[in-house]
Protein backbone atom coordinates (compact mmCIF):
# COMPACT_ATOMS: atom_id res chain seq x y z
CA UNK A 1 0.00 0.00 0.00
CA UNK A 2 1.74 3.29 -0.82
CA UNK A 3 2.20 6.03 1.59
CA UNK A 4 -1.36 7.77 1.45
CA UNK A 5 -1.75 10.01 4.85
CA UNK A 6 0.23 11.66 6.92
CA UNK A 7 2.39 8.71 8.27
CA UNK A 8 1.34 6.61 5.60
CA UNK A 9 1.14 3.13 5.77
CA UNK A 10 3.87 1.87 3.34
CA UNK A 11 5.57 -0.17 5.97
CA UNK A 12 2.04 -2.02 6.19
CA UNK A 13 2.47 -3.35 2.69
CA UNK A 14 1.98 -7.00 3.59
CA UNK A 15 -1.80 -5.50 4.50
CA UNK A 16 -3.50 -5.00 2.18
CA UNK A 17 -7.20 -5.14 1.64
CA UNK A 18 -9.05 -8.51 0.60
CA UNK A 19 -5.90 -10.18 2.42
CA UNK A 20 -7.02 -13.35 4.46
CA UNK A 21 -6.26 -13.36 8.73
CA UNK A 22 -6.79 -16.16 11.01
CA UNK A 23 -7.86 -14.60 15.04
CA UNK A 24 -5.79 -16.72 17.36
CA UNK A 25 -9.16 -18.61 18.36
CA UNK A 26 -9.18 -19.31 14.86
CA UNK A 27 -12.00 -17.26 12.91
CA UNK A 28 -10.83 -16.30 9.62
CA UNK A 29 -11.35 -12.88 8.68
CA UNK A 30 -11.20 -10.42 5.49
CA UNK A 31 -8.82 -6.97 5.82
CA UNK A 32 -11.09 -4.30 4.37
CA UNK A 33 -8.95 -1.67 4.99
CA UNK A 34 -6.27 0.58 6.75
CA UNK A 35 -7.35 4.40 8.27
CA UNK A 36 -6.78 6.47 11.11
CA UNK A 37 -9.37 7.62 13.87
CA UNK A 38 -9.61 10.86 12.82
CA UNK A 39 -9.39 12.80 16.42
CA UNK A 40 -6.19 11.20 17.62
CA UNK A 41 -4.50 9.77 13.74
CA UNK A 42 -3.94 6.31 15.26
CA UNK A 43 -3.72 3.61 12.54
CA UNK A 44 -6.73 1.33 12.67
CA UNK A 45 -7.79 -1.95 10.51
CA UNK A 46 -10.99 -2.09 9.29
CA UNK A 47 -12.10 -6.34 8.69
CA UNK A 48 -15.18 -8.67 8.41
CA UNK A 49 -15.72 -11.80 9.31
CA UNK A 50 -15.34 -14.44 6.85
CA UNK A 51 -13.42 -14.32 3.52
CA UNK A 52 -15.45 -12.21 1.33
CA UNK A 53 -15.21 -8.90 3.27
CA UNK A 54 -18.99 -8.61 3.50
CA UNK A 55 -20.94 -7.83 6.00
CA UNK A 56 -21.02 -6.40 9.69
CA UNK A 57 -17.58 -4.53 10.01
CA UNK A 58 -14.83 -3.94 12.96
CA UNK A 59 -12.21 -1.86 13.86
CA UNK A 60 -9.40 -2.58 15.82
CA UNK A 61 -6.05 0.08 16.32
CA UNK A 62 -3.47 -1.44 15.02
CA UNK A 63 -1.53 -2.01 17.84
CA UNK A 64 -3.86 -4.83 19.21
CA UNK A 65 -3.64 -6.51 15.29
CA UNK A 66 -0.09 -7.07 15.85
CA UNK A 67 -0.69 -8.18 19.98
CA UNK A 68 1.30 -10.88 21.21
CA UNK A 69 -1.62 -13.18 23.13
CA UNK A 70 0.67 -15.91 24.14
CA UNK A 71 4.63 -16.16 23.79
CA UNK A 72 5.07 -16.45 19.65
CA UNK A 73 1.14 -16.02 19.09
CA UNK A 74 -0.22 -12.77 17.79
CA UNK A 75 -3.72 -11.83 17.66
CA UNK A 76 -3.86 -12.26 13.98
CA UNK A 77 -1.90 -14.27 11.64
CA UNK A 78 -1.98 -13.74 7.84
CA UNK A 79 -2.85 -16.96 5.44
CA UNK A 80 -0.55 -16.89 2.88
CA UNK A 81 -2.76 -16.79 -0.57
Amino acid sequence: MEKNCKGGFDVLKPMTPGSLWKHYKGEVYSLVALCRLESSLVPHVVYAKGETGYGECWCRPLSEWFFKVAPGQHRFEKIEQ
